[in-house]
């Protein structure tokens, strides 16, 4: 198993809880930085920067229109797909379908802070372990 750092960006960099994991990584050639949310059963990635990258634009894969229920227990329409074949993650590649819908992922000064979300389907797909305690992946 390979071992790789996690970033972590502090919202209160007095109560380290109050962090979350994101991820650095490239997807077909694009900088990303995607939140772990272990807790989400999916993985996503926003609708406006699909649309700004045309890196990205290119397999975006639309399907028939389907609904899921947000965090916040709101019914959202979804209607494609990120299809990529070349997630790096420190020398890893994988392949993974991210659900494409507007995520709100802006921080009160209106900088992303992340571009999706890896969920827990990239997770246990990939047989990807997290250590909290050395922020770190385990990637087999």
């Amino acid at each position: 198993m390979t071992e790789t750092g996690i970033g972590c960006i502090n919202w209160d960099s007095e109560d380290i809880t109050n962090s979350s994991p994101i991820l650095l990584v490239s997807i077909n050639m694009v900088k990303i930085t995607l939140l772990i949310d272990t807790g989400a059963s999916l993985s996503f990635m926003d609708r406006r920067f699909v649309d700004k990258n045309t890196m990205l634009k290119l397999f975006e894969v639309k399907r028939d229109k389907s609904w899921i229920v947000n965090a916040l227990g709101k019914e959202v329409v979804v209607d494609s797909i990120l299809h990529t074949k070349n997630m790096h993650i420190n020398g890893a590649v994988f392949e993974h379908d991210f659900v494409i819908m507007d995520l709100d992922a802006y921080h009160e000064n209106k900088d992303m802070v992340y571009h999706g979300i890896v969920g827990f389907d990239f997770l246990i797909r990939h047989g990807i372990t997290l250590d909290f305690s050395n922020f770190s992946l385990l990637i087999p």
